[in-house]
């Protein structure tokens, strides 16, 4: 595992700046850290400062490694082995607040955070093209709200800063989890009024936010607070842009050789080009190293073994249509089962979704370029078809929910749904939601908020407490910072 440096909460003092490298500009080196006063003077010091914001999503304290413990195997779609799953005591539900996953994504995230504050505090301030200062700027707003979307939906109440912070301010109480989204909706709302579309940005700045990615977010921000018909409004803004379809081909969405595909609306940019060490912001991706089974080979017999961190639960295998052709790429159904590039799984029933063997494996490191795809234009359709469902919509034509949900279930070789009244339509939205998203960090959250978490982990066989376990507890070492003003989660 990389070592893991555990942010305090609130001070940091400095920006990581880096450099850009020519296949993008997320490939970077990390070269200094830089006093804040003596920095944020010209448009290259903006760039180099929103290029750190980005950082965060590339760090294994979060997105490319913790969230598989906080977010798969703590649901029923999964379990973990080795280092990457039960062991850590996050999928048997034997955590503690002192435990490394949550110390880990809460100073990521906040992180992510305090460097976002950074740009919308000082960037506006730089005397450079207005335009391109404002893209900038609403790049940080979008990646702030996102940052704190997934610090909502793991603590629940969370505390709320959107500006610079000294170190006397740096204690202060939980907020409201009705405050922190309606901060994500202003931040969306002022991020998708100056981001570009996805179009029209070059391959050169390929996976930097979009006014497609603030609008999808945005939707998913309304319909987690149950807010139907803005969450279908605004779904629909981004589904009538036509800047996105769904692939033909489910499989290209986890291969190296479809990165920023049509169906791609926010992905994380990894890349084996630079490569740092085992530090928390490499630039390659641990989540293929982390899920992949043990039992798997080359085409010359040779051994390329993952931690097995990652294993699809019967439950979840069992969820799929019998012709539903997704199932057979999330889920090997023969032993020995070929896949790309001459790679062969040795057991049937392991993960194959989240490593993708195509294109850029390299043994030496242990690392791949795998892009983490966060938000995909599926997703986006079946927010839509929620939302619409929820509010009775459920019709088949243009602009009903079964609308959008069958475009999904089409691609998947699957007939049309059969659900014809609102409650059927839901279920039929929630399934989908399970089968075309599983293992992509969606389940828990859609359990949470549908509030029927605790039914299905119990049923699943994990010793979920009611009560205690709707949220994951706030990391003992920054209630011990905050000298006690930051107050822990119910029963931990």
């Amino acid at each position: 595992m990389k070592r893991i440096d555990i942010v305090k909460l609130f001070l940091l003092a400095t920006v990581l700046i880096s450099t850009g490298c020519k296949k993008g500009f997320l490939d970077k080196t990390p070269l200094a850290s830089i006093s804040v006063d003596s920095y944020y003077k010209t448009e290259d010091d903006a760039i180099k400062a929103v290029t750190a914001v980005y950082s965060i999503l590339q760090t294994d304290m979060a997105f490319d490694g913790q969230f598989v413990n906080l977010l798969e195997v703590t649901t029923d779609d999964a379990t973990g082995g080795g280092v990457g799953g039960e062991g850590n005591g996050t999928g048997s539900y034997l955590f503690q607040s002192t435990d490394n996953p949550f110390a880990a994504s809460w100073g990521a995230l906040y992180a992510g955070i305090s460097r976002a504050n950074l740009v919308t505090d000082k960037v506006p301030l730089i005397q450079m093209n207005v335009a391109k200062r404002d893209r900038l700027v609403g790049e940080a707003k979008f990646l702030r709200a996102l940052y704190y979307f997934h610090l909502v939906n793991l603590y629940g109440e969370v505390p709320l800063f959107t500006n610079e912070l000294a170190v006397k301010e740096a204690n202060f109480p939980k907020s409201p989890v009705a405050d922190v989204y309606a901060q994500i909706v202003k931040d969306l709302t002022e991020a998708s009024a100056v981001l570009p579309l996805k179009s029209e940005y070059s391959s050169a700045d390929a996976g930097r936010a979009t006014k497609g990615a603030a609008g999808a977010l945005l939707a998913k921000a309304y319909l987690f607070q149950q807010k139907w018909a803005e969450a279908s409004a605004a779904a629909l803004v981004v589904i009538n842009s036509g800047e996105y379809t769904l692939r033909t081909n489910y499989r290209e969405n986890f291969s190296n050789r479809f990165n920023n595909n049509s169906e791609s609306i926010f992905e994380i940019q990894n890349s084996d080009i630079v490569q740092t060490g085992w530090n928390d912001e490499a630039v390659a991706s641990i989540v293929p190293l982390w899920a992949r089974p043990g039992n798997v080979t080359n085409s010359a017999g040779e051994g390329r073994g993952g931690w097995g961190g990652l294993t699809p639960s019967t439950d979840l295998e069992n969820e799929f249509e019998a012709t539903d052709l997704r199932k057979k790429e999330t889920i090997t159904q023969v032993a020995n089962q070929v896949v790309e590039d001459g790679w062969v799984i040795g057991d049937k029933g392991s993960g194959y979704k989240l490593w993708a063997t195509e294109g850029g494996w390299t043994e030496a490191t242990e690392k791949d370029p795998y892009h983490q795809r966060l938000y995909r234009y599926s997703d986006l359709l079946l927010v839509c078809a929620e939302a619409l469902a929820e509010q009775g919509n459920i019709a088949n034509a243009a602009g009903g929910a079964a609308f959008y949900l069958n475009q999904v279930r089409s691609r998947a070789g699957l007939p049309n749904t059969t659900a014809a009244t609102q409650a059927a339509m839901i279920a039929a939205v929630r399934h989908e939601r399970r089968v075309e998203l599983a293992n992509e960090y969606h389940r828990l959250y859609d359990l949470r908020r549908w509030g029927i978490v605790g039914a299905k982990l119990i049923a699943a066989g994990k010793p979920f407490e009611p009560g205690k376990h709707e949220l994951f507890p706030i990391p003992q070492t920054q209630i011990d910072l905050s000298k006690g003003i930051l107050k822990q989660n119910l029963n931990y």
